[in-house]
């Protein structure tokens, strides 16, 4: 789990990030909305629907990404906001393939 200061919880800034959609990137897996900060250090937000199955797949999604994110947040080169929107595809893919598809998005916004 990442700390709760490299976290976003406030709804105002998580509807701030996808209002602003400075970087957009969508994969076969997720949805990444970012944009810039003015803190040291880059934040994520996880927004799991319903329509993903029950509570225990949503948060095995949410611990992955969260996960995957805090491995690669030192290649991150900015400080950046982001809010992910993981598909339904994410629920049975492998670490892996949510991983791949992560980076790419990244890379596709110039973030990694």
């Amino acid at each position: 789990m990442l700390p709760k200061k490299e976290r976003l919880f406030k709804e105002r800034d998580i509807k701030a990030v996808i209002k602003s959609r400075q970087f957009k990137a969508g994969g076969a897996l997720l949805n990444l909305v970012a944009c810039e900060n003015k803190l040291q250090l880059p934040r994520l937000a996880i927004v799991t629907p319903r329509k993903l199955g029950n509570a225990v797949k949503r948060n095995r999604v949410r611990r992955r990404l969260f996960e995957i994110f805090a491995e690669i947040k030192p290649n991150i080169a900015r400080n950046v906001d982001m809010v992910v929107f993981p598909s339904l595809g994410a629920v049975d893919n492998s670490y892996w393939a949510i991983k791949d598809d992560v980076v790419e998005c990244l890379k596709e916004c110039s973030l990694y």
